[in-house]
């Protein structure tokens, strides 16, 4: 495992124990404004990790589309009309 990945385990684990906890909270209707917090928090560190993860591996940041994802994207709509 490299540091990287290491780090992301361990915080995808952090994120499902925050989620498994504010799910049986929501359940039982016991949520407070601290747990939704800190659950932004995490969620947030978390989206913001991942997405330099995804960063490193595609060289492309999320949500951009690269010059190939194009043309295949227009080379499948014209191949359905």
């Amino acid at each position: 495992m490299t540091a990287q990945s290491t780090v992301l385990a361990v915080r995808l684990r952090q994120a499902q124990w925050l989620l498994d906890d504010l799910a049986f909270d929501a359940g039982a209707d016991r949520l407070d404004a601290q747990q939704i917090a800190e659950a932004i928090a995490v969620l947030a560190g978390l989206g913001t990790l991942l997405a330099s993860i995804h960063t490193t591996i595609c060289g492309e940041v999320p949500g951009e589309v690269s010059v190939e994802t194009a043309a295949l994207d227009r080379s499948v709509s014209e191949s359905r009309r």
